[in-house]
């Protein structure tokens, strides 16, 4: 951002909180194509219609790249509307509990 020219005393760090320890030993199972996914309470500041949207760009160049939306939220039913307007393959799966997220299954 500063590159950008924002002045660095506007600039603010905010830790996100995830301690990434809790995450070092797990094995994930490898999808057999390109997939992006996001973690995240589904509310309007979130901006994950803009994740979406972007995506939609990228499937263009990756068509076989795939979306998935993890989380819940007020913006739920809009994101799935949006998620049928796009031509972009993206899956919202609501709520899924850290174990299950995980295990990975």
């Amino acid at each position: 951002m500063i590159d950008q020219g924002m002045d660095s005393d506007l600039i603010q760090v905010v830790p996100n909180g995830v301690e990434l320890s809790e995450y070092e030993d797990i094995e994930v199972e490898r999808e057999d194509r390109p997939t992006v996914c996001t973690v995240s309470r589904l509310t309007e500041d979130k901006r994950v219609d803009l994740v979406m949207r972007a995506f939609e760009r990228v499937s263009e160049e990756i068509p076989e790249a795939q979306l998935k939306v993890v989380g819940d939220g007020p913006e739920f039913a809009n994101l799935e509307e949006l998620s049928r307007a796009l031509d972009a393959d993206i899956e919202l799966l609501g709520y899924v509990s850290r174990r299950r997220m995980l295990s990975g299954s």
